[in-house]
């Protein structure tokens, strides 16, 4: 029996993938600049309901953990921003999906780095494995 994260995961990839799909076709069809506004504001929606239901405390919050989180907050949307104009400008979304889904490394990298977790080898391997075969897939 796969572990409880296997189990969120994998509607994750799932979720992603159609992602990508989406922002493609969106993208050929209104522009990057349209598309990203309009995927803005159907976020909007789905993080005021999640709001609602959900009802995260607003105090008692550590300032670290609300810088991360607002850091996040910037940087989702912006590489969102910065992945239909590349999915807009390429020939085929079958370039720019391998490299951007690359981005899993730089956060390994980021994580190693700053909280110094460690990466044994064997994911070493799978890492460098990851990046030739997203570098192969967008030739």
């Amino acid at each position: 029996m796969p572990s409880g994260w296997v189990l969120v995961a994998i509607p994750i990839l799932v979720l992603w993938g159609a992602w990508g799909f989406f922002a493609r076709q969106a993208g050929a069809s209104l522009g990057w600049k349209t598309a990203w506004l309009v995927q803005a504001g159907a976020e909007f929606c789905v993080y005021a309901i999640a709001f609602g239901v959900l009802r995260p405390p607003l105090s008692g919050n550590s300032g670290k953990g609300l810088l991360f989180a607002t850091l996040a907050g910037v940087c989702g949307p912006l590489g969102s921003a910065l992945f239909y104009i590349a999915i807009t400008r390429a020939k085929t979304a079958s370039v720019v999906v391998p490299l951007t889904a690359l981005y899993p490394v730089v956060t390994i990298a980021l994580l190693f780095l700053v909280q110094h977790e460690r990466v044994s080898f064997t994911k070493a391997v799978g890492i460098a494995f990851a990046i030739a075969a997203g570098l192969l897939l967008s030739l």
